[in-house]
């Protein structure tokens, strides 16, 4: 049987990975948290811990990852994930390269 090392990361990094997962399986959209099945970066973090539909003072396990994301690229994911030319491949390779990075 083969071994599955996603479970040998941190919980950040299974979440963030997840996450990628998640937007991957449903789709990715911008300025807004969902529109039908996909969801924009903050949505797939809420999707993944606390729950889709919950604000970020609701939400402390993916306002954590947010933050962490919004550090390792020194900006707001927000604005960066609403920018017109940004793709889908871009937002689950920073969310990807992050989950690699944190693997403590």
């Amino acid at each position: 049987m083969l071994h599955d090392t996603k479970h040998d990361l941190s919980q950040d990094s299974q979440d963030l990975l997840n996450a990628a997962d998640y937007i991957d399986k449903y789709g990715w959209c911008q300025r807004m948290t969902s529109s039908g099945k996909s969801v924009c970066l903050w949505g797939s973090l809420l999707a993944v811990t606390d729950g889709l539909g919950k604000s970020y003072g609701e939400a402390p396990r993916a306002r954590e990852l947010y933050d962490k994301v919004s550090t390792h690229l020194g900006a707001f994911l927000a604005p960066w994930n609403d920018e017109p030319w940004r793709t889908k491949a871009e937002v689950t390779a920073l969310l990807r390269e992050v989950a690699l990075k944190s693997k403590e």
